[in-house]
């Protein structure tokens, strides 16, 4: 679209002893993954999520975001994760 730009999240397993650790190499990679990337920056926004596994395996639950929101179901959905604008395989 003209006009616009491309947001790309990306998640990351960093092993880390805090989570202060893991925002410091999640920001330098992120740094350094932007510094690679033509036209690319980053926004300086990094969060954490601590995996209580011991291993990662199959079905393992890395990454998980709680938000509260007075959004109807479908509203929610298409506001933060179906805007028509993703691109994403399904």
């Amino acid at each position: 679209m003209p006009g616009s730009s491309v947001y790309e999240e990306r998640i990351i397993l960093v092993n880390a002893d805090s989570e202060g650790e893991a925002i410091s190499f999640a920001e330098s990679e992120a740094i350094e993954y932007a510094r690679d990337v033509e036209g690319c920056e980053y926004l300086e926004f990094a969060s954490c999520f601590h995996t209580y596994e011991d291993k990662i395996v199959h079905l393992s639950e890395v990454y998980s975001i709680m938000r509260e929101s007075s959004l109807a179901t479908e509203e929610y959905l298409n506001t933060f994760f179906d805007t028509g604008t993703e691109r994403e395989r399904r």
